[in-house]
């Protein structure tokens, strides 16, 4: 998992978030970024088995993948396998992951 820059931090572009998930604000510094990455992984326990790294400040990933609106990608060895797509300006997390489950077992 790497974790990039809020999508919907409240402090920059709301939307109705479950609080449980909401950013107040848009990370300053690479802890910001740390937190709530540990925040989602124990929010949502089957990202807790993914290795999680993080984007840096200059947000390098993000561009370099556009990762914008599409925010969930898998890697394995390396190489991108899986990009989620979002439905209705949304995404359904537990499909990502039961696609992620099938693509490990191979």
């Amino acid at each position: 998992m790497v974790y990039v820059e809020e999508a919907h931090a409240e402090d920059e572009w709301p939307i109705a978030t479950p609080a449980k998930f909401a950013v107040t604000q848009q990370h300053v510094k690479l802890g910001d970024r740390l937190r709530a990455a540990f925040k989602l992984q124990q929010e949502l326990p089957p990202l807790a088995k993914l290795p999680m790294y993080l984007d840096g400040m200059g947000n390098h990933f993000q561009r370099l993948y556009g990762a914008w609106p599409t925010r969930l990608y898998y890697f394995d060895n390396g190489e991108l396998v899986l990009k989620a797509d979002a439905i209705d300006a949304t995404f359904d997390l537990m499909a990502f992951w039961e696609k992620i489950k099938l693509l490990r077992r191979r």
